[in-house]
């Protein structure tokens, strides 16, 4: 469970202090998913670069699983499978997602890794395009 607790983030500006984030409280269950919006300016990516460690909060506490992890490293977090991923994925001219998963299979082969896993993994890209065209196509 990830356990926000009176998470804060203050900054200066023109006219001295703002609050970018400001005593947030939250919990989130294993296998639960969260969604939060808010107008451009609200926090929302500074709290999610906060959970990261991307920033150093100026007040409150971030658990996992009973945790404290607020002063952890954001390699540390990783390793605790606490990811970052951007709204806006880079993209890449000319290259399609199947070049890209190629390529990583290629990297792997190279580094060893478990074709069986290689093979599940290209099977779950096929089910999942299958998947969208067919919702494109309802």
């Amino acid at each position: 469970m990830l356990t926000l607790k009176n998470l804060s983030l203050t900054a200066a500006d023109a006219q001295g202090r703002a609050d970018i984030v400001k005593n947030v409280s939250l919990d989130v269950e294993d296998g639960k998913f969260l969604v939060i919006t808010g107008p451009n300016g609200g926090g929302k990516t500074t709290l999610a670069k906060l959970i990261m460690g991307l920033a150093t909060p100026t007040g409150g506490q971030i658990f996992l699983d009973g945790e404290d992890i607020t002063g952890l490293s954001i390699t540390d977090r990783a390793k605790r499978g606490i990811s970052y991923s951007f709204q806006q994925p880079p993209r890449f001219k000319g290259i399609t997602v199947h070049d890209l998963l190629r390529l990583a299979a290629d990297i792997a082969v190279i580094l060893d890794v478990d074709v069986d896993l290689l093979d599940h993994i290209f099977r779950k890209f096929r089910t999942v395009r299958i998947q969208l065209c067919q919702c494109f196509i309802a």
